[in-house]
């Protein structure tokens, strides 16, 4: 991607200025260059529109004007119906199939500088008629690809999205670059690979929790021994009657909830923090308690 940061500089896309902002922002929050530029350019629109004519590729900006995206295909010497693109192929490269013009799969991407990796061009070659695939990228910007996506890959057919992948439409992080973290993914956050708001946002949507509103931590340090919050990662919040709310960077299961339950004697509800947040909120509860 510093390819990309290069190239907008040489061609005098964004000012010197902006450069900065992009690179102390990119510096200082984390995440993609992608995901930095939709942060920080004024008119995100106009902006990929201008890295397309850069990149000499055709830009589309409504719906309408990308025409069709491509359904399910029957592919030669298959029985059943596929994708043009799988969901999986599309979160890793962050593209998307249009359609399919003679020998060309006409892809819709949101990275100006895409690159045609095996798999993609494997692709191609399966659905040319010649068998001899050519690959047509064209720049679609950020709110448009989500769309796109959510259009070509309904929930409904495909399933929900794996946690790693909602990450990827929300950061415009590649899924090759999540695929070490999976599992994982607080750690892409001080790896610099996602923004910790987006890490955080994805998180509370993906769970269908509500996010930490930096409200004061009100819970006594008696509501969970500090060993239990260390091993979980989380923090207390505040108690609401009966109920404890936690604050929390990841998935618990089940068993953790009732262990939680367990030592706390009260019902334990979530809260959504960063880890950034919460390791923060966490040395500033151990620099209390400690005498």
């Amino acid at each position: 991607m510093s390819d990309l940061l290069t190239l907008l500089g040489d061609q005098e896309t964004l000012t010197a200025e902006q450069l900065d902002l992009v690179i102390t922002t990119q510096e200082g929050s984390g995440g993609s260059l992608l995901r930095t530029l939709e942060r920080v350019v004024p008119d995100v629109s106009a902006f990929w529109i201008t890295m397309a004519k850069m990149t000499q590729r055709r830009c589309y900006s409504t719906p309408a004007s990308i025409e069709t995206l491509e359904g399910p295909i029957k592919v030669l010497g298959k029985k059943s119906f596929e994708p043009l693109l799988s969901r999986t192929l599309a979160l890793k490269h962050l593209c998307i199939a249009q359609r399919v013009e003679w020998d060309t799969l006409c892809l819709l991407t949101v990275d100006p500088l895409p690159t045609i990796s095996t798999e993609l061009q494997a692709r191609a070659n399966a659905v040319s008629p010649t068998g001899q695939g050519r690959i047509r990228f064209s720049l679609v910007a950020p709110e448009l690809f989500r769309l796109c996506l959510r259009l070509t890959y309904p929930t409904a057919l495909y399933g929900p999205l794996a946690f790693d992948e909602r990450l990827s439409i929300s950061g415009l992080v590649g899924g090759e670059m999540l695929a070490p973290y999976r599992y994982q993914e607080q750690k892409a956050v001080y790896a610099g690979v996602v923004n910790k708001a987006d890490y955080a946002d994805a998180l509370a949507v993906h769970l269908g929790l509500p996010r930490y509103d930096h409200s004061p931590i009100t819970a006594s340090p008696e509501a969970l021994p500090f060993a239990v919050c260390e091993e979980l990662g989380i923090v207390p919040h505040s108690v609401e009657g009966n109920v404890l709310t936690i604050l929390v960077t990841r998935v618990l299961t089940e068993d953790d909830r009732l262990y939680l339950e367990r030592h706390s004697g009260k019902a334990v509800t979530y809260q959504v923090a960063n880890p950034v947040e919460l390791l923060a909120l966490t040395r500033s509860i151990q620099h209390v308690e400690t005498p």
